[in-house]
């Protein structure tokens, strides 16, 4: 379903999987571009993980959401900084390539 968002924004409604969904599209429903870096950052957390199992992903995602994500690596600060629960505290998507990149 696409909603209007703005004057000349449109986003989609009810579409995508909810563990991947950014707090402000699980309390408000209403997000940006801010809530697709979350989304990317628990991708990230995947990758990084490589768990075994749903479950062992499932806890990554809890510790993620609560800010408990532990790591040494500058891939986790990353993954800490796009997971913040303030959106305005996210890193913009260029800011993540430039990390990334480096």
């Amino acid at each position: 379903a696409v909603v209007q968002a703005g004057e000349d924004e449109e986003r989609t409604a009810g579409v995508g999987t909810a563990s991947y969904a950014s707090p402000e599209q699980r309390g408000t429903g209403r997000y940006g571009t801010a809530s697709d870096v979350f989304s990317l950052g628990l991708v990230l957390c995947e990758l990084r993980g490589g768990f075994g199992s749903g479950h062992e992903r499932a806890k990554a995602f809890e510790d993620v959401r609560k800010g408990e994500w532990r790591g040494e690596h500058g891939v986790d600060e990353l993954i800490r900084d796009m997971t913040r629960d303030d959106p305005e505290k996210r890193p913009n998507i260029k800011e993540v390539l430039r990390r990334v990149e480096a």
